[in-house]
């Protein structure tokens, strides 16, 4: 909070001093002593003006300082102010009433922040070193009297001086062997306190003790419940992991991607263990199984080129390469493979099936072939 210093405040600043304080401060000690007033901007700029106006009767060159400097060694300022009887001030002189005095006796205005002394708290003689201009300085006696009175001579000030000190030192003692009985006093009584409390921790401790040993019958009755405990949580966690895998059951997850064919059951339905469902097609890896006659296979080998061309697709002629040849005939496979050591054989040409893979790129995507297509095919020997 911004504020403007009616009074000089001691560590604080001079009067007429924008500063900024704490709100508390200004509100509860600055304010309501008149100490400052809010700095509002109207006040701000009147303060301004009245600056800027004072600054023109200021030293603004040398030779003008030199001519204000010789006035005022001349000069002798003379303050009456109220003090006690040791000389102690019921307040001070501050550099603000000094520059003000200077004014009223020689119309000269000075910079009070170039008016190099602490506030004046006692009476006495004094010499005030002021800074009128660069390298400019002059030193102004000042006379601080008591109201009404004279200035006694500089031993009898000293011998103030002293007493005062004497009886601040006496009384500086007296609070300080006061705080220290103070605070022996308060180490008794905490030290007395602490005792209190560690009977009492004594006393919960014995309380503790007892509870725990009219308790100790119960350990065995408790450890049976942590057994029972144990062997719920288990069963329990058995449960669990039983009923995560009945829900692992509940999803029946194709090994491959396809097209769904041959499905044989409908939602609801209740289907037992090795019961067919359904039928899975990967059309996106399709490829011919073609059944050469024994005597063609001669020059066939993998890896050589073949042409496709299935019934479906008049005109159209699907390219791929041969992939495995069967290691037996497909009459060997079949359920009722021949048995032609019995004496009534009759030569028959076999037939032995060839995988092909047809290339992809031509085939498309969706795949257009479909399992169980009949199909023309030829390979392209070397």
């Amino acid at each position: 909070m911004e504020i403007i210093l009616l009074q000089d405040v001691e560590k604080l600043g001079l009067r007429g001093d924008v500063v900024d304080v704490a709100r508390g401060y200004a509100r509860n000690y600055l304010l309501p002593r008149r100490l400052a007033e809010t700095a509002t901007p109207a006040k701000v700029a009147e303060l301004r003006r009245v600056e800027t106006e004072r600054a023109k009767h200021e030293a603004r060159t040398a030779e003008q300082a030199h001519e204000i400097a010789e006035l005022l060694g001349k000069t002798v300022l003379r303050f009456e102010v109220k003090a006690g009887p040791t000389g102690s001030l019921f307040g001070s002189v501050t550099p603000t009433d000094l520059a003000d005095e200077i004014w009223r006796a020689r119309k000269v205005r000075v910079d009070r922040r170039k008016i190099a002394i602490d506030p004046i708290k006692r009476i006495g003689r004094y010499t005030v070193p002021i800074e009128l201009f660069q390298d400019v300085e002059v030193e102004v006696k000042t006379l601080v009297v008591p109201e009404g009175g004279e200035l006694p001579p500089e031993e009898e000030l000293a011998a103030l001086e002293a007493a005062e000190s004497e009886a601040a030192a006496s009384a500086e003692a007296d609070a300080e062997a006061e705080r220290e009985e103070q605070q022996a006093e308060a180490e008794v009584t905490s030290k007395v306190h602490a005792i209190d409390v560690a009977r009492q921790k004594v006393a919960e401790g014995r309380g503790t003790l007892s509870r725990a040993e009219s308790q100790l019958h119960q350990v065995p009755v408790k450890q049976a419940e942590v057994a029972r405990a144990e062997a719920a949580l288990k069963q329990a966690q058995a449960d669990l992991a039983l009923a995560e895998l009945q829900l692992v059951y509940t999803e029946v997850k194709a090994p491959t991607d396809g097209v769904v064919s041959k499905r044989s059951v409908e939602v609801g339905q209740v289907v037992q263990v090795g019961q067919p469902l359904l039928a899975i097609v990967p059309l996106h890896e399709v490829w011919v199984l073609a059944n050469f006659k024994e005597t063609q296979l001669a020059r066939v080998r993998p890896g050589m080129k073949v042409e496709v061309q299935v019934d479906s697709y008049p005109g159209r002629t699907f390219t791929g390469v041969v992939d495995s040849i069967s290691a037996g005939t497909g009459s060997r496979f079949s359920l009722l493979p021949p048995e032609n050591a019995t004496g009534n054989w009759v030569k028959v040409v076999q037939r032995v099936p060839v995988k092909i893979l047809l290339d992809q790129r031509e085939a498309g995507n969706p795949q257009p072939l479909r399992a169980g297509m009949s199909a023309v095919v030829t390979i392209k020997v070397e």
